[in-house]
């Protein structure tokens, strides 16, 4: 039952055995017992207390999903985690610290862990996979039969069939030219991180000389089987 702070004289105490105890913090508990004879007037207790050691340090655990990562406090490294149990980080002074994970194939990871005097704190991490930001731009894929013909897109030269051509979005003119055969194009929609395939059927021009020489080829025949009219000459 509490009683008071010390100094202290307790009255009116029945003569007997009284357990007595003492706590204040920073210090261990003190305990007594005090016996109360009848006729004597005061008992005097004077407890010596005794301070707790102050510490100074404390533990971090650590673990992380996948195993064996490095691990670094405040920028110098301690070790790797495991799969068998936590990694403990020992003799941490006292205060906010910070923790980094690195492991190849994953983002590192970094969280801050407070430790108090003579306890342990505890750093879980669950490493995710490298971020890779959406892409601004897409790509066209051109083929052509025959190959080996050249891409133009928005009239800018890309190279010769088959290529992957990459372009900002949006609406994209696409020409394919090859001697001998007629100019082809056409527009593709293009999307950010996307690829839009082009495949150009190429049509052989016809030469303008071969469309004369045919006619003359016919005239030619004609008269050499008389069938064209006789051209009346004037005297």
């Amino acid at each position: 039952m509490y009683k008071g702070r010390t100094p202290l004289s307790l009255t009116s105490v029945s003569p007997q055995s009284h357990n007595i105890e003492l706590d204040l913090n920073g210090y261990y508990d003190w305990k007594t017992t005090v016996t109360v004879t009848p006729g004597v007037t005061t008992s005097y207790v004077n407890a010596q207390m005794r301070a707790i050691p102050s510490q100074t340090t404390g533990f971090i655990d650590v673990t992380s999903s996948p195993a064996e990562a490095n691990i670094y406090l405040d920028g110098a490294y301690q070790g790797q985690t495991s799969s068998s149990g936590p990694f403990t980080i020992s003799n941490v002074p006292v205060g906010a610290h910070t923790v980094r994970l690195t492991l190849i194939g994953y983002q590192d990871y970094t969280t801050s862990a407070n430790v108090v005097a003579g306890t342990t704190s505890h750093v879980g991490a669950a490493l995710q996979p490298p971020y890779h930001p959406p892409s601004s731009t897409g790509t066209v894929s051109v083929s052509s039969s025959p190959t080996g013909a050249n891409v133009y897109i928005d009239n800018a030269y890309k190279g010769v069939t088959p290529v992957d051509i990459e372009v900002s979005p949006g609406t994209r003119t696409v020409k394919v030219t090859l001697p001998g055969y007629l100019d082809w194009s056409t527009d593709v929609q293009v999307t950010a991180g996307g690829t839009s395939q082009v495949s150009a059927s190429l049509t052989p021009a016809t030469t303008s000389a071969q469309s004369g020489v045919l006619p003359f080829a016919a005239l030619g025949a004609l008269a050499a089987f008389g069938l064209l009219p006789a051209v009346r000459r004037r005297d």
